[in-house]
């Protein structure tokens, strides 16, 4: 149930949500408003005129701050629960991003930066697990436990993919020796692996950039 839930918060349909019941809350206290006008032309005086607009009594007092209450509350959860994502996940999306828009010059950008910063950690990373004889994981459809190995990966994962973008923007660049440069380095990350949400599986951004290698000359 909490899946569910946290699934909706993060959807537009809680935003839509969380907007239409904060003008209802609006909608409801200027009702109260327009009924407490007789207020203050009997007596001229706002304070008596707002006394009447938050009334406990008056039903549109009660409607807008209940349908308030619940969009404070909805606007909390979605902020408590959205993505905070590290710098190398960060870096590593926006890499993407603008490989969708085929903007190769700012994905080179945002890629290079995560290998600049966190390479070392990611050579480091996979090092330990060479030496620790630990088997790469499977690419394709994976298990649950099998997911959550390859995900606590983050960095490695992020500097893998972030170093075949790196190719690929430089390639589509027709800067051929930079992209083998990123091509031949990303090879040697061999636990790295990229998740694809469209198809709910995970390839090795290792293994496609030795397919590259083979066909930039």
């Amino acid at each position: 149930m909490s899946d569910v839930i946290g699934t909706w918060l993060k959807g537009s349909t809680s935003f839509i949500t969380e907007v239409t019941t904060f003008v209802g809350a609006l909608t409801a206290f200027l009702t109260a408003l327009v009924k407490a006008r007789r207020q203050l032309a009997r007596r001229r005086r706002i304070s008596a005129t707002l006394r009447e607009v938050f009334d406990r009594r008056n039903p549109w007092c009660v409607v807008g701050v209940t349908l308030l209450a619940v969009a404070v509350t909805i606007g909390v959860a979605r902020f408590a629960g959205a993505e905070h994502l590290p710098l190398n996940a960060q870096l590593a999306k926006a890499a993407w991003e603008a490989v969708n828009h085929r903007n190769w010059s700012r994905a080179l950008v945002a890629a290079s930066d995560c290998v600049d910063t966190f390479g070392g950690q990611a050579e480091d990373e996979q090092r330990q697990l060479e030496q620790a004889k630990i088997a790469e994981p499977r690419t394709g459809k994976v298990s649950a436990d099998e997911r959550e190995v390859i995900l606590a990966r983050g960095v490695l994962n992020d500097v893998g993919a972030c170093l075949f973008v790196k190719g690929q923007s430089a390639e589509r660049m027709g800067h051929t020796a930079d992209a083998r440069g990123a091509y031949t380095s990303a090879v040697r990350l061999t636990y790295a692996r990229v998740y694809d949400p469209n198809g709910d599986f995970f390839w090795s951004p290792a293994g496609a950039a030795a397919a590259r290698l083979r066909a930039v000359h």
